[in-house]
């Protein structure tokens, strides 16, 4: 090496648990400190709707009222955590 500093890769992002209560659903999620996330749903993974919450950092819990915003609990739903740049 010339002496170039050569950072680590950043740490992925990845959704850690998912938890329904027949009303809203609370995602679990880890992440790199400092890095903004976006939390999309999918009803069939073509499909995503991005309004869910674009402005999660680091660790911790998403909460999506799913009932609430749909009208009703759909049959499936997958969710996406991806980074804002």
């Amino acid at each position: 090496m010339n002496g170039d500093h050569i950072s680590p890769p950043a740490e992925e992002a990845r959704i850690t648990a998912i938890r329904f209560d027949g009303v809203t659903v609370e995602v679990d999620y880890e992440g790199a400190p400092g890095v903004v996330y976006a939390l999309d749903y999918s009803p069939d993974l073509s499909i995503w709707d991005e309004d869910i919450d674009d402005s999660l950092s680091g660790t911790g819990t998403a909460t999506d009222n799913i009932v609430t915003r749909l009208g009703e609990a759909p049959p499936k739903a997958y969710y996406r955590l991806r980074e804002i740049p």
